[in-house]
C-alpha cells in the first residue's frame, strides 16, 4: 500500500488562496481537448464513513429529569444549559445531534423467548441483536443464530467493497439465550450469521497495520500549493498543445492566462499554511493491551478503547474500511470502571464500585444497598465515561484530514446509545437515549431534535440515503427525517 496520500484543491480552496480566481478566456478557434475531461478525472472525492457506537444494559432517563434530553433546537454550547450527561462535553456540541424520542419497534415487538423482560424494550438480546438489524430473530429458543438477515454495518460494507471493522471492549455479555453469541454483537452477516468482534487491540494492529510502509517513509508535510503542483504544471502543458492550435489574437490570450496562473502559484507557496495526512504505519498498543478483558475487571478500559478509536482513525486514513462497529462492551457484561472513572466525570461523588450491569444500570433495584437517587447517579457518571469516550474519538477524527483537506468527521456519521430502554425496567415514561455525530458536509449537527413517532428504521433508512447506500428501503422504512 502506497503511503503517498492523494490530494486535490477544490474550487473553494483555490479562491481563498489566491484571493481572486481566473476564469479560461473564450477563444474563438477553440478546438476539443482534453484539458478540463483530464481534470475531471483527477478529482478526488472524499468517502462517506459509518461508524456504531452501541452502550450496554440501559440507562435512567426519565422524565422530568431526562438527564440526557436538552431543550430541543440548537444544543448550547454552555455546559450550565446541557442535561446532565451532556455538560462535561459542551465544547463538542457542534459536532453532536441527540434524537429524541425515537421509537424501537423490532426491539419492542420480541416475545417472552426473546427476552423483552415483560415491558416493550428492556430485554437485552432484543435490544442488541435488533440495534442495527431492526429484524426479529427467526427462533428466538434456537441454539444456533437465527437472524433473518445482514445489519445495517454489513449492507455499508456490501456497497463500500471493503469489509467491516468490529471492535468491542470485551467483557463478556451473558446473553440469557440459548445462542451466546447475540450478547457479544450488532454485526450479522448476509445470511444473518453472528459476526463478533475484535476485543484485543494489540492483535487488531498487528493483523491490520503492522505490515503498512512506516511512518518515516510517509510523505513529509508540504504547503497546499506543494501538494498541487503538479495540477498546476499538468495543466500548464495541456495548455502549451493547446496554445499550437489556436490563432494570433487567442495566443495572446492563453499567455495572458498563463502568467496569471504562475501568479497565483507563487501566491499558494508563499502563503498557504503547512499540511499533514495521509496513511501512516501508526503506533502499536502497548504490549499491556495484549490480552482480552472479558471479566470487565482489568483497569485499562479507557486505554483499551482509545486504543481502539486510534485504529479507527488509522483504517479511515488508510482506508482500509469505511464502516466501523463499536461495543462498548458486552451485553449484560459485568465491567467494572471505578478506579477509572476521570475525577471530573464523577455526579454527585457517586460510588462506581457496581458493575454497569446491575450494579450501575438497574440503578438501586439489583442491589437494595444502593437507594435509588444513588443508583442514578451511578448512572449519570457511567454515561459520562461512555461519552467520554465517544468525544474522544469525534476529536480524534475531527484532527485527521481527508486528501480535499476536510476533518474525517465532517465524511464520517456516528450513531450511536442504547438498545435497552431502561436499565431498571421502568415503562412507560422512559426512552433509550440515540444520538449521531459528524457528517457536517451531508448531515446537520449541533442540534437536539424532536424525533417522537419515528422509529429507529427510519433513522437507519436516513443515513443510508446520506450515506449514498442506494437501499430503496431499509426493513420497510422509505422515511427521511431531518437529522
Amino acid at each position: 500500500m502506497s503511503s503517498t496520500p492523494n490530494w486535490k484543491m477544490n474550487r473553494r480552496h483555490f479562491i481563498s488562496g489566491a484571493g481572486t480566481v481566473f476564469l479560461m478566456p473564450l477563444f474563438e478557434s477553440l478546438v476539443p481537448f482534453s484539458l478540463f475531461a483530464r481534470a475531471a478525472q483527477a478529482a478526488v472525492v472524499d468517502p462517506k464513513r459509518f461508524v456504531s457506537v452501541y452502550f450496554p444494559n440501559g440507562t435512567y432517563n426519565t422524565a422530568p429529569a431526562s438527564p440526557w434530553y436538552p431543550a430541543t433546537g440548537a444544543l448550547s454550547t454552555s455546559s450550565g444549559a446541557l442535561p446532565l450527561v451532556l455538560a462535561p462535553f459542551a465544547s463538542n456540541m457542534t459536532d453532536l445531534s441527540i434524537l429524541k424520542g425515537i421509537k424501537q419497534t423490532a426491539r419492542d415487538a420480541s416475545d417472552a423467548a426473546f427476552y423483552k423482560a415483560t415491558g416493550g424494550g428492556g430485554g437485552h438480546v432484543s435490544a442488541i441483536t435488533t440495534w442495527l438489524t431492526q429484524a426479529l430473530m427467526t427462533q428466538p429458543s434456537a441454539t444456533t443464530c437465527s437472524m433473518p438477515g445482514p445489519s445495517f454495518d454489513t449492507l455499508m460494507a456490501q456497497k463500500t467493497g471493503k469489509n467491516a471493522l468490529l471492535m468491542s471492549g470485551g467483557a463478556a455479555g451473558d446473553t440469557e439465550s440459548k445462542f451466546n453469541g447475540y450478547g457479544n454483537t450488532v454485526s450479522f452477516d448476509m445470511n444473518g450469521q453472528v459476526l463478533l468482534p475484535f476485543t484485543n487491540p494489540y492483535n487488531l494492529f498487528n493483523q491490520m497495520f503492522a505490515n503498512l510502509v512506516p511512518s518515516a517513509s510517509a510523505a513529509p508535510a508540504t504547503t497546499a500549493a506543494g501538494r498541487n503542483h503538479s495540477i498546476l504544471d499538468s495543466s500548464l502543458a495541456d495548455l502549451a498543445d493547446l496554445k499550437s492550435r489556436l490563432g494570433k489574437s487567442d495566443k495572446a490570450k492563453l499567455d495572458q492566462y498563463e502568467t496569471n496562473i504562475r501568479n497565483l502559484e507563487t501566491k499558494l507557496f508563499a502563503a498557504a499554511p503547512a499540511v499533514v495526512g495521509g496513511c501512516k504505519k501508526g503506533t502499536s498498543p502497548g504490549t499491556n493491551l495484549n490480552n482480552t478483558d472479558s471479566s470487565g475487571t482489568q483497569n485499562n478500559y479507557i486505554a483499551r478503547m482509545q486504543a481502539f478509536f486510534d485504529m479507527t482513525v488509522l483504517a479511515f486514513q488508510c482506508d482500509l474500511t469505511r464502516t466501523v462497529s463499536i461495543l462498548m462492551d458486552g451485553e449484560t457484561g459485568t465491567r467494572h470502571i471505578n478506579a477509572q472513572t476521570p475525577a471530573g466525570l464523577l455526579y454527585q461523588g457517586a460510588s462506581m464500585t457496581g458493575d454497569i450491569h446491575t450494579g450501575v444500570s438497574h440503578y438501586g433495584s439489583a442491589d437494595t444497598s444502593v437507594n435509588v437517587n444513588e443508583g442514578i447517579n451511578r448512572c449519570i457518571t457511567r454515561d459520562r465515561v461512555f461519552m467520554y469516550l465517544v468525544m474522544d474519538l469525534i476529536n480524534k477524527l475531527k484532527a485527521a484530514t481527508d486528501a480535499s483537506g476536510s476533518p474525517i468527521l465532517d465524511n464520517t456519521v456516528l450513531f450511536g446509545g442504547f438498545g435497552v430502554m431502561d436499565g431498571n425496567h421502568n415503562w412507560p415514561g422512559n426512552v433509550a437515549p440515540v444520538f449521531t455525530a459528524g457528517g457536517r458536509n451531508f448531515m446537520r449537527p449541533g442540534y437536539a431534535y424532536d424525533m417522537s413517532g419515528s422509529d429507529m428504521k427510519d433513522v437507519l433508512f436516513t443515513l443510508s440515503q446520506k450515506l449514498g447506500m442506494g437501499l430503496a428501503s431499509f426493513q420497510g422504512s422509505t422515511k427521511t427525517l431531518v437529522i
